[in-house]
């Protein structure tokens, strides 16, 4: 890493950027999220406002658990997708599933003032013990970069 404002935490790559971070849905993330431990899960959202903190001198304006449940809800979305791909048969699906895929490959999450959509996942923060129940215990890491 030879950029200040990229970081890694345990092989995950994370893009810093004034009110938004980009993290790599890659095999080491899927790794980490893998036993679904709220405590580790926790050290990641802790790592990267820690990290934000440092680099900006202020607080990445997102809760955290706004942020854990939009990084699971996208690595879950990819995950599925990448499961799904191989039985679509018609192309306009396969166009459409592989799209999604290669958006859900970056998981951006930013301030209000970055993120449109940061108001559904705050609507979503209460229920984070919900999701991470409803997460896979495994990941199936097939065809995704390497970390």
């Amino acid at each position: 890493m030879d950029r200040p404002n990229i970081i890694a935490f345990t092989g995950i790559n994370i893009l810093l950027e004034p009110g938004l971070i980009k993290v790599d849905s890659n095999s080491a993330l899927w790794e980490f999220l893998m036993g679904k431990d709220l405590q580790k899960l926790a050290s990641l959202t802790g790592e990267i406002k820690r990290k934000y903190k440092e680099r900006y001198g202020v607080q990445l304006n997102i809760l955290d658990s706004s942020l854990l449940v939009e990084i699971l809800v996208h690595i879950y979305c990819h995950n599925l997708g990448l499961k799904i791909l191989p039985y679509l048969k018609t192309d306009l699906f396969r166009k459409f599933l592989k799209k999604l895929i290669e958006r859900a490959q970056i998981v951006d999450c930013g301030e209000r003032h970055r993120d449109t959509n940061r108001w559904f996942w705050d609507l979503l923060a209460p229920f984070k013990s919900v999701i991470l129940a409803i997460f896979p215990c495994k990941l199936a890491v097939t065809n995704l970069p390497s970390a």
